[in-house]
Formats: C-alpha cells, sequence, structure tokens
C-alpha cells in the first residue's frame, strides 16, 4: 500500500494553501482532520468503499462541501476521462477462451480449492495488517510533526497535530490493547504507545501559558492513564475486564510493563501539574508520589522536576491550610461576638 501522505501538496491558490503563513507543507497538514474523511473513501482501506459524489449530497450543502473539503475539487477532464472508460463495455470473451476456463474450473480438485481458500484467508488477514499498519504510520507521522510544530514553538499548530494523531490512533487501538504489529514501520518501536504520547505531549500544551487550559490538561492526563492501566498491573500480564480482573494475555515482554510504568510516570506527572495550577494540592501531592513510584519501578531515577514539583505541592498544601485556619478561627471568634450576652441597661 502507497503511503496517501505522499501525493504532491494541492495547487497553489486554493483556499488550503492561501491560509498558510510558511512556505513548505508538512505531509501531517495534507491528512484529513477526520478518520472518517478518508477510510471509507479509500479502496485500499475497506472494502466496499464509497464513492463521495454518491454518499454526499452536494448540491444541496455545497458551501459546507466547500468549507469541509476545500481540496477534494474534481478535475473535470480526469472525471469524464473516468466516466468514459466506466461507460465502455468489457470485451467479450471467446468461445474457445469460455471453454478453456470451464474445463480448468471442473479440473479443480478439493484439495486445490481448500488450498486456494486457505490463502485468501491469508491474503485477507496480510491486507488487514498492512491497512493497520498505514494508520498507525500516520498516527506515528502525525506525532512527529506535533513535536517538530513544538520545537519551531508553533503551539496551535502542534496542538491540532496532536489531536489529530489521537483520532487516528484511536481507530488504530479499537481493539485495545493490542499484540506488537510489524515493527519495521518503527525501527522496532512499538506503536501502540504513540497515540498514547500524543495524548501526553497535548497534555503538556494545554498547561502552557499560551493555553492555561489546566482542566483539559488533567482530561488527557486521565485518559492516558486510563489506556496504561492494563498494562501496568502486573509484570509480564497484559489485564482486561472492567475492573482489570482478567488475564488478556501472560506472555508479555518484560519490556512492556517497564515502558509502562515509564508512561504512567509521565502521565500522573502531568496530571499533578494541572492539579497544582488549579489549586488542587493535596490531589497533586498525591500525583507527584504515584509519578516518584512509577518511575522506581520502570528501574529509573526520578526527575529532580518532579521532586520539587513535589515539594512545592507540599508548600502549597500547607500555606493553604493555615489560611482556612485563620479564616475558620476568624469566623469562629466573630461568631462567639454576635452571640453574646447584651450588656447590663441595653434594650433587649
Amino acid at each position: 500500500l502507497s503511503s496517501p501522505w505522499k501525493f504532491e501538496p494541492p495547487r497553489k491558490g486554493t483556499k488550503s494553501i492561501a491560509e498558510k503563513n510558511y512556505k513548505d507543507i508538512h505531509a501531517a497538514d495534507l491528512i484529513p482532520d477526520f478518520p472518517s474523511d478518508w477510510i471509507p473513501y479509500d479502496p485500499e482501506m475497506t472494502e466496499n468503499a464509497w464513492d463521495l459524489k454518491e454518499y454526499f449530497n452536494k448540491k444541496d450543502y455545497e458551501e459546507f462541501y466547500m468549507e469541509r473539503y476545500p481540496v477534494l475539487e474534481f478535475d473535470e477532464r480526469s472525471c469524464n476521462i473516468a466516466d468514459m472508460h466506466e461507460d465502455e463495455e468489457p470485451a467479450s470473451t471467446s468461445s474457445d477462451q469460455q471453454v478453456l476456463s470451464d474445463s480448468n474450473d471442473r479440473g479443480v480438485s478439493g484439495d486445490d480449492k481448500g488450498a486456494g481458500a486457505t490463502s485468501d484467508q491469508k491474503s485477507v488477514r496480510c491486507r488487514k495488517q498492512e491497512v493497520r499498519n498505514r494508520i498507525y504510520e500516520t498516527a506515528k507521522l502525525l506525532k512527529d510533526a506535533g513535536n517538530l510544530a513544538l520545537l519551531e514553538e508553533d503551539l496551535d499548530l502542534a496542538a491540532r497535530r496532536y489531536d489529530k494523531a489521537i483520532r487516528f490512533g484511536a481507530i488504530a487501538t479499537m481493539k485495545f490493547p493490542s499484540k506488537s504489529h510489524d515493527t519495521s514501520v518503527t525501527g522496532g518501536h512499538r506503536l501502540e504507545w504513540d497515540p498514547l504520547a500524543s495524548r501526553l505531549n497535548l497534555s503538556l500544551l494545554m498547561l502552557k501559558p499560551h493555553f492555561s487550559r489546566y482542566e483539559q490538561a488533567a482530561e488527557q492526563a486521565r485518559l492516558a492513564l486510563h489506556d496504561l492501566s492494563p498494562f501496568c498491573v502486573a509484570e509480564g500480564k497484559v489485564m482486561k475486564g472492567s475492573k482489570l480482573d482478567k488475564v488478556h494475555r501472560d506472555d508479555e515482554p518484560e519490556q512492556t510493563y517497564l515502558d509502562a510504568m515509564s508512561f504512567q510516570a509521565k502521565a500522573f506527572f502531568r496530571l499533578g501539574s494541572a492539579q497544582y495550577e488549579l489549586g488542587e494540592y493535596s490531589k497533586a501531592i498525591s500525583s507527584f508520589e504515584k509519578s516518584v513510584r512509577c518511575t522506581e519501578l520502570a528501574r529509573a531515577k526520578p526527575d529532580n522536576l518532579v521532586l520539587r514539583r513535589l515539594h512545592e505541592a507540599k508548600r502549597e498544601s500547607r500555606r493553604k491550610s493555615k489560611r482556612q485556619r485563620k479564616k475558620f478561627k476568624f469566623a469562629f471568634l466573630t461568631n462567639e461576638n454576635d452571640e453574646s450576652p447584651s450588656q447590663p441597661g441595653s434594650d433587649h
């Protein structure tokens, strides 16, 4: 399967290009924002692919169509050529060829048919694996492009790319947790971690002053923790079930557990950072402590930044408790003065 993101960028002058403020178009920005805008229409990605002209009422919703799909303008000349070929009737098969075909069909033994069916099943499995690899490859491309935009300090673009990576990663991991597939795509790395990395990176972006969206940062961290939980219950096992009390597989490599714990440490740190900014210091302390513990289980040394944030959260928690005690004491004294007996000679 060829990668559709190797196509040439849209022609200059189109709306999508005119809105760009940079010269080179990254391949990640040619990927549709939603997987549903690509996968159902690509014959190489799905069986019985839809025809966009038949499944979209362009006549009544032309404005929406042009806004959502500005680069899908059909070339009239190429469409006419395609229509011409579709209208042409296939050449008739000669009687000799038909007889030869019939005789070949009759001469196929049951064993040969069985072998052919097995071969077809293998072909279907290989094709499904190729499609899955393509989606993983797309998610990884988007994640790497988000990292590039982050390095270039284009935070809005980075957030958009990470968000797209999460969407495509969700399609790739619909049967999560899934086994590692063909690792040649990423040079030996487990691709199912890429959607998690994109989610954690998006959480990091939401913590930056440019966004300051701490609730969203915490939400992304919690979702990452949820996705990681099947890998973090026990070393060598992947669990399943609503309570993670059933074994999905018990032959998982040791590295999977170590990687999962490392990601979990980052997720707890992101969550703790968001809770700290929201003033939830007790929760932040708990998250930072869990981050330290996960790092130790990953057989690594806790980062100094995590330890410093944990110290700061404890300090702010003590200050908050002290302010609350003062406030409560002041309110108690005020209430006592209001309820004290009146002085002699005063009116009742």
